[in-house]
C-alpha cells in the first residue's frame, strides 16, 4: 500500500502522466488502493494463520471475493497495475522519486 501512496503523491506533484498503456489518473490510483486494501483485509480476516495447501482455483476465488476482480474486469485491473509499475520503474522505485530506472544491475 505504501507504493500506491507514493504513486498518488507523484501524480499530485507532477500531474497525470502518459505511459505506454495510457494516462495515469489519480482516481484510478485511488481505486487500486481501495482494491488492495479490501484484498488485504479479506486475506487477514479469512485465511487461517496456519500454513495450508489450496487448489489452483483458490487464487481466483481469493481475488473475486477479496477484491472484486473477476474474469470480466481482470484485464482492466492488470492494465492499471502495469501503469503504476511503469512509473516506479521510470523513477527507479526510490522513496524520493529519484533515480534513473535504467541504471546497472540491482
Amino acid at each position: 500500500l505504501g507504493e500506491i501512496q507514493r504513486a498518488v503523491n507523484y501524480v499530485q506533484t507532477f500531474g497525470s502522466t502518459e505511459d505506454g498503456g495510457g494516462k495515469v489518473r489519480p482516481e484510478n490510483i485511488a481505486k487500486l488502493k481501495v482494491i488492495f486494501m479490501k484484498l488485504e483485509e479479506y486475506i487477514m480476516n479469512t485465511l487461517s494463520s496456519q500454513t495450508m495447501s489450496y487448489k489452483g482455483e483458490f487464487m481466483m476465488e481469493l481475488f473475486q471475493k477479496g477484491a472484486g476482480i473477476n474474469h470480466a474486469n481482470h484485464e482492466l485491473f492488470i492494465a492499471e497495475v502495469r501503469k503504476l509499475t511503469d512509473i516506479f520503474l521510470q523513477f527507479g522505485g526510490s522513496s524520493g522519486g529519484k533515480g534513473g530506472g535504467g541504471g546497472g544491475a540491482p
